[in-house]
């Protein structure tokens, strides 16, 4: 009797296996889009908005219906959309999931995805994080014409209402990944959380999750922006790019100058408000011997000048137009903006991520 239960053990457990490497299906509807070409696509760098898509699969819609099958390399955000159609919906999926999709061609990012506890899950933040995002656009927005009309007490009103929606996000993500250490949605959000908040905090919420979660790529890309990018920063920073007429500008020429490099892009609403702060900052400090460095994570040129222009900056400008994919960005961990550092003479680091008030206080202490 023994023998016989530990054979149908053996044979349940390779059936399981079995149907556990059966690859992902999602079975879908999809309205307005008859006879239409419907892609699944991964991003090459996550969700970011300018991130290269890869096609993965595709199939027709055919009486408002279609079926995916196939397999992925590992958990991850994938999307749906269709071909020249606007938008695409994002959704977890692996090679366990069995997803039910349903959507509307000319409003897919509307469209429900069921099947799944971990997209369930980040559907309920999403619920809660929504609203706070679409405020902060907002307020990005009103900063935006503040500085326009050369407002700065109305845009500095609104940079203080931004900043407390930004802890308020800060809180709901943080209290997520707390209570959900194995859903994959957790470390995406510890990717976005681990630029607010100091180091050490990164790392005993890292410590936390599921050893899968640890293991997975980007599991493993924060760890190493967690626990190895400091014996990178504990040097001297290097690096060269070109500038805005494409001349090499290399860091090692500005040795001898307290040194701000600033990470943003063109289409990174609170990069540009942050740039009048920078602003205030470089005309106060420039005579003193103040420098800011501005690596743009832009892919488009055009872009990267009009917003310069726009913006009236005027200290230097490099960028190699890889978005994501920028050496300097991805040499020295960086996977949010505005992101920066601020170095010494020698071009160590002295502090991470300072800006409005931080950055105007330790310039004080720095040059009084």
């Amino acid at each position: 009797m023994k023998q016989l239960t530990f054979i149908i053990f053996i044979f349940f457990a390779i059936v399981t296996k079995g149907q556990e490497s059966n690859g992902y299906e999602i079975r879908g509807t999809m309205l307005n889009a008859e006879g239409k070409q419907l892609y699944l696509t991964q991003r090459g760098n996550g969700m970011k908005s300018d991130s290269k898509v890869i096609l993965l699969d595709s199939c027709v819609v055919h009486n408002e219906e279609f079926y995916l099958h196939g397999r992925v390399n590992e958990t991850n955000y994938y999307s749906i959309l269709i071909k020249n159609g606007k938008g695409w919906k994002p959704f977890i999926l692996d090679n366990n999931s069995k997803l039910t999709f349903s959507g509307n061609a000319d409003a897919i990012w509307e469209a429900k995805v069921s099947g799944s506890i971990d997209n369930k899950l980040s559907d309920s933040l999403s619920f809660v994080l929504n609203p706070l995002i679409r405020k902060n656009n907002q307020i990005v927005d009103s900063i935006s014409k503040a500085n326009e009309q050369k407002d700065t007490i109305k845009a500095q009103r609104f940079k203080s209402q931004y900043e407390l929606l930004k802890k308020e996000q800060l809180s709901v993500r943080l209290a997520f990944i707390q209570k959900y250490p194995n859903c994959f949605e957790s470390l995406n959000q510890l990717s976005i959380v681990s630029q607010s908040i100091d180091k050490e905090h990164s790392r005993n919420i890292f410590n936390s999750l599921s050893a899968n979660l640890r293991q997975h790529s980007i599991g493993k890309e924060i760890q190493y922006q967690l626990f190895e990018i400091d014996k990178l920063t504990t040097q001297p920073l290097t690096f060269s790019q070109p500038d805005s007429t494409g001349k090499i500008v290399n860091i090692e020429s500005l040795r001898g100058k307290y040194l701000l490099v600033d990470f943003w892009a063109s289409w990174c609403g609170p990069c540009r408000a942050e740039n009048l702060n920078l602003k205030k900052v470089y005309e106060s400090y420039k005579s003193k011997g103040f420098e800011i460095i501005a690596v743009s994570l832009d892919t488009k040129k055009e872009n990267w000048l009009n917003a310069i222009k726009k913006d009236n900056l005027n200290w230097i400008q490099v960028s190699d137009l890889k978005g994501w994919e920028n050496d300097v960005a991805k040499k020295y961990g960086i996977t949010s903006i505005p992101s920066n550092f601020l170095l010494d003479k020698n071009g160590k680091i002295l502090a991470i991520n300072l800006r409005g008030e931080e950055l105007l206080k330790k310039l004080i202490e720095i040059y009084k």
